[in-house]
């Protein structure tokens, strides 16, 4: 019991407690299968909008000029497969091999080259540069300052001189919708899921996930989010030298509004 209530402390603004919830053996099925459901949080957003974000991306990135396309935290290759077929040469990098055995496979059916590498991102240094990098579903938020500011050169050394970035992350009007929630729920799998959501300063959420399983296994995960402000966002775009092209409120091209719970950004390295 002493055990289970140190989970319930409220961690360090980004620490690690090295515990991975894209790799972890006893729920990865369940976080895999979040990419194909709209309904979970950090899911896919369904045909429809992945539809109209790879139009999107054919519009501001014609072919005939971006060929080579850097697709970091891939998932399953839900936009890398599609983009393939577009005919662009694509390369996905993703953490969770479950994710790219799962995108490989989608490969041989479609009779696609799209290539695929297990990677931490923040590790990836590839050899050859591209045309343009994508980086959406608010990965860039989950990092620290500095981890941020690494992947940021790490990527802008993977563009070609011209080469664009498209990222998207939650706005500080998204956060303060949020209060600070405990809750939990039992599945179907054995398991407890205590669930918290703490709200740090600087527009910084912790979404805590602490599992009980019937064997005793306590596993805990900390989902980080910083939220940003359009001015924060740019300043650290413009730190890495990439200069903001154009702001939309989502991946697909959509307008930006006052009260957009989402900035997605076009960038251009400088």
């Amino acid at each position: 019991m002493n055990k289970l209530f140190n989970f319930m402390d409220n961690p360090s603004e980004f620490e690690d407690n090295g515990n991975n919830i894209w790799t972890e053996s006893r729920i990865s099925d369940i976080i895999f299968d979040s990419h194909f459901n709209p309904e979970v949080y950090g899911g896919s957003k369904g045909n429809v909008f992945i539809n109209e974000t790879i139009s999107f991306i054919k519009t501001i990135a014609p072919i005939n000029k971006y060929k080579k396309i850097l697709d970091l935290g891939c998932g399953p290759g839900l936009y890398s497969l599609e983009l393939s077929k577009m005919g662009y040469d694509v390369l996905g990098v993703d953490y969770s091999q479950k994710s790219i055995d799962y995108a490989r496979k989608q490969n041989q059916i479609t009779q696609m080259d799209t290539k695929y590498i297990v990677e931490d991102i923040l590790k990836f240094r590839p050899s050859d540069r591209y045309d343009v990098c994508l980086l959406i579903y608010r990965i860039f938020c989950n990092f620290s300052e500095s981890d941020r500011k690494l992947l940021l050169n790490n990527i802008y050394n993977s563009l070609n001189e011209g080469g664009l970035l498209l990222l998207d992350v939650p706005s500080v009007n998204e956060y303060d919708q949020y209060l600070d929630i405990n809750v939990w729920e039992y599945s179907e799998q054995k398991y407890i899921n205590l669930i918290s959501i703490k709200k740090y300063p600087r527009h910084i959420l912790l979404k805590k996930s602490v599992f009980i399983f019937k064997d005793n296994k306590i596993l805990d995960f900390y989902d980080w989010i910083k939220h940003f402000t359009l001015n924060e966002i740019s300043l650290e775009l413009e730190a890495s030298g990439f200069k903001v092209l154009h702001v939309y409120e989502d991946v697909n091209g959509t307008q930006i509004h006052q009260d957009s719970n989402n900035l997605a950004l076009l960038c251009q390295k400088a």
